[in-house]
């Protein structure tokens, strides 16, 4: 395509728009293409007679906000007009997206226009694997064609979001882990995402088989990421198992259509999570024994190696052991031999308002280390000086200094960090936006930083602007949350290009703790937001890449590091894409 200029005889080149991958999301539109399709499917859910006609592009309009809008039919691809309605979502300030029985993609041609139009989400529907395919849509060759078109598709690709999703049946599920390595065989590219669409399928033992063999999946970040959608809560209940909700559909322009291409409407129950325990206790025990200068003259061994642990003093070590039913002995194991976080608490009332200063941390002794006797041992820990949270809190109270624009601050409570941002929300440089279900604390908070906008509620049901915050902290609260998938997907939206979210939160932890300090912290009340979960860094980063948000800093909890694990996450900028 040329244009000339006037009287010039000029040439200038044709330059696509810029292409920006994006994922549907709640703010998304999504526009009926038409029943029409190019396959005759067993289990389409359309009735081609009832369904209502689709959209007239020339009276195409998408007010509101939200970044994508995507075309769903049927096929789109039958449409004669595609492309000039994909061009009129463009001129209407929205990305492209389409949901494809992918057949068309094997022409160039038509891999091209999609570019040039600047295509920023495709989903192409399977029904199955080789025959199982060609058997459902009931057109020989359909799946040759749809993985040849859909191949050439990625290898061409420069920045398409494309999720291969793939619909489950039980001629799917009986071979689905092998199934879902051929299909990120064929695909390898970070692109693209592996869609398991299970809504209304069931949970069956066999799909339950199957999950429990995909488990690990996504903890390799060089596969394509693997995503439950719409599958039953019992059967993929691990965050590795990265569940999503089937899309919600907002329809712009034409009735919603009673089903599509991607079935009927269909509404996943909602996860009911319960509290779970954060921490537990090594209690101090009546015996003693004397510090020894050699492991051959240590009596220490014959405790168990999990739940006891020998706390070295000055002349004596003295045992502590705990009997917690809250975790299993593996994650006992974590806590106190993978990840070592065991602290002292030197409260005289185990309060910990102020964990900073009444914790120490405790640390395994060298002298353990060439003991043969160590299997066989709770080993022997010392108290290390200083306070283990100091360099962390330094380190957030310069990340919250350093905050401009709009902010969002998800489950703020007390907002621990607001003598360093109170100055920056009196000077107008922050925007603060506080949200937390509980009134109480939002109240004492309007009064610690007066001047910011406050809200009561959950972040799940937050309504605000798409793209309208420069920054989302969630602060400790993220095991709070009572649906971790959908508060993610709500703050990435919530983002502007070039935002961050900036995640903090805590590990299990084991106290060491005389048992007047136990009997006391158990009459106290139960605070009112429990856990919900015990996440490490590791199982967000796999809803980061869901939502296509880049990961700026990573550290995760360690031997060397307390039990506070950070993430901060940035939504790439329109240029950077």
């Amino acid at each position: 395509m040329a244009a000339g200029g006037a009287g010039q005889g000029a040439l200038a080149l044709y330059t696509p728009p810029v292409r920006i991958p994006a994922r549907p999301d709640r703010s998304s539109a999504f526009i009926w293409a038409g029943a029409a399709c190019s396959c005759r499917c067993t289990l389409c859910p359309i009735d081609a007679g009832s369904a209502p006609p689709g959209i007239d592009t020339g009276a195409l309009s998408l007010p509101g906000s939200g970044r994508l809008a995507v075309l769903v039919g049927g096929e789109p691809f039958v449409r004669r007009d595609l492309f000039q309605l994909l061009e009129a979502v463009r001129s209407n300030g929205r990305v492209p997206g389409l949901v494809t029985n992918a057949r068309a993609l094997v022409y160039e041609d038509a891999r091209r226009r999609l570019r040039e139009v600047g295509i920023g989400y495709l989903r192409a529907q399977l029904f199955g694997w080789q025959e199982s395919h060609d058997a459902v849509t009931r057109t020989p060759g359909s799946f040759r064609e749809a993985i040849d078109g859909l191949a050439a598709f990625v290898a061409e690709n420069d920045g398409t979001a494309v999720d291969v999703a793939l619909v489950l049946s039980p001629a799917v599920v009986d071979d689905l882990p092998a199934i879902v390595a051929q299909v990120a065989g064929q695909f390898p590219s970070p692109d693209v995402h592996i869609v398991l669409d299970g809504a209304g399928f069931g949970a069956t033992d066999a799909l339950r088989r199957a999950a429990q063999d995909l488990s690990g999946w996504n903890r390799d970040a060089s596969r394509p990421l693997l995503v439950w959608e719409g599958v039953a809560q019992d059967v993929a209940p691990s965050p590795q198992h990265l569940s999503a909700p089937p899309l919600a559909r907002r329809w712009i322009g034409t009735a919603a259509p009673p089903a599509t291409c991607m079935g009927r409407p269909f509404s996943a129950a909602r996860r009911h999570a319960r509290p779970v325990a954060n921490s537990f206790n090594y209690v101090r025990a009546d015996r003693e024994l004397p510090l020894v200068a050699s492991t051959e003259e240590c009596a220490g061994a014959g405790t168990d190696r999990d739940r006891q642990l020998w706390l070295a003093g000055k002349e004596a070590m003295a045992l502590y052991a705990t009997d917690t039913a809250d975790f299993s002995p593996p994650e006992i194991a974590r806590v106190k031999r993978t990840l070592g976080q065991l602290f002292f608490d030197t409260s005289p009332m185990a309060t910990l308002d102020d964990f900073t200063g009444s914790l120490r941390r405790v640390v395994a002794d060298p002298f353990c280390a060439t003991c043969g006797r160590k299997e066989a041992c709770g080993g022997r820990y010392r108290v290390a000086a200083g306070s283990p949270f100091r360099r962390e809190e330094e380190w957030m109270s310069a990340q919250v200094a350093a905050l401009r624009g709009r902010v969002l601050d998800v489950g703020c409570g007390e907002q621990l960090y607001r003598a360093a941002l109170a100055p920056l929300v009196a000077s107008g440089s922050v925007e603060y936006h506080g949200l937390d279900p509980d009134p109480g604390a939002i109240a004492a908070l309007e009064k610690a930083i007066p001047g910011g906008r406050y809200h009561v509620g959950p972040i799940e049901s937050f309504d605000a602007e798409p793209e309208s915050f420069d920054h989302v902290l969630c602060l400790r609260s993220f095991d709070h949350l009572a649906d971790p998938g959908d508060a993610f997907a709500r703050m990435a939206m919530l983002l502007r290009p070039g935002g961050t979210l900036l995640v903090v939160e805590c590990t299990p932890f084991a106290l060491l703790r005389e048992a007047q300090q136990v009997a006391w912290a158990d009459r106290q009340p139960r605070a009112g937001h429990q856990h919900l979960r015990n996440w490490e860094s590791g199982d967000v980063l796999p809803l980061a890449r869901l939502h296509s948000l880049r990961v700026d800093h990573h550290r995760p909890v360690s031997l060397d590091t307390n039990n506070q694990w950070f993430l901060r996450l940035v939504r790439e900028g329109d240029g950077d894409r």
